[in-house]
């Protein structure tokens, strides 16, 4: 999946790897997670940043968590753990709740589109 920083138009590319109430998404190369870092302001956090998800031709408004965690698959990424992908309506994993962070980055991200051939 690409993903889109809307905040700075910066693209990366992920991985879905898991999750049951929102995606456990992991960076593909050194470089993706390298940029995921830069737009977190250089050092991982719980910040959540709105951005857009393009699948195919599919395009969604997502939040994603600023924090490597928990298990992963993907190898050489220079990255251990993986990232949280909200959509509207996502629950946490433990709390099986509605996160209002994401979901407020959910809706700044709904502000903006993706044109064509970009």
């Amino acid at each position: 999946m690409n993903i889109r920083d809307v905040e700075t138009g910066e693209t990366f590319n992920m991985k879905r790897t898991g999750g049951i109430y929102h995606a456990d998404a992991e960076p593909f190369t050194k470089n993706d997670t390298e940029t995921i870092k830069k737009l977190c302001g250089g050092a991982w956090s719980w910040q959540r940043r709105p951005i857009l998800l393009c699948i195919s031709y599919i395009t969604t408004a997502a939040s994603i968590c600023c924090m490597p965690h928990g298990e992963y698959n993907v190898k050489g990424n220079g990255v251990d753990g993986h990232f949280c992908i909200h959509f509207y309506e996502s629950m946490d994993d433990d709390t099986k709740k509605i996160n209002a962070a994401h979901q407020k980055a959910i809706d700044q991200a709904s502000h903006y589109t993706v044109l064509e051939n970009e």
